[in-house]
Order: structure tokens, then C-alpha cells, then sequence
């Protein structure tokens, strides 16, 4: 299975999508720098989920298993 990702970006509820096709142990980073927010949760898809504040920058997550999976932030 190739590593692939389709972006979709919702802008009325200012949530931000990506979808993911992972293979089992792959791990994701997030491109969220200090300046973004003050503020922001992470919905990684899978059932994990977690809240971060502006100095947590860049957040990555591994999942266990293979399949398709949407990023939400």
C-alpha cells in the first residue's frame, strides 16, 4: 500500500481535513508552527484525539494500523 493523501479544506466551520492511506506503524506529522493558533485540537482519525497549545508545535501521531484515515483540525 503507498503512503498517499487527499487534502480537502472545509472553510465555514474553519476545520482543516487530510485524508491519509497509512500502512501500520507510519507516523504523521502536522505542519503547525507557534504561530497558528493559540490553541488547537487534533483528531487524528483513528480515536485519538488531543488538544494542543501554540508551543506545541509540529504534532505527530503513529498508528497501529493500516487504512484510510481523516486528519481533522
Amino acid at each position: 500500500m503507498s503512503d498517499e493523501r487527499i487534502v480537502r479544506v472545509i472553510g465555514l466551520d474553519k476545520i482543516f481535513e487530510t485524508e491519509w492511506n497509512v500502512s501500520a506503524g507510519l507516523t504523521i506529522t502536522l505542519p503547525i508552527t507557534k504561530d497558528s493558533t493559540n490553541y488547537y485540537a487534533v483528531d487524528w482519525g483513528d480515536g485519538s484525539f488531543e488538544t494542543f497549545d501554540a508551543r506545541k508545535e509540529f504534532p505527530t501521531h503513529t498508528y497501529n494500523n493500516a487504512g484510510t484515515y481523516i486528519i481533522s483540525v
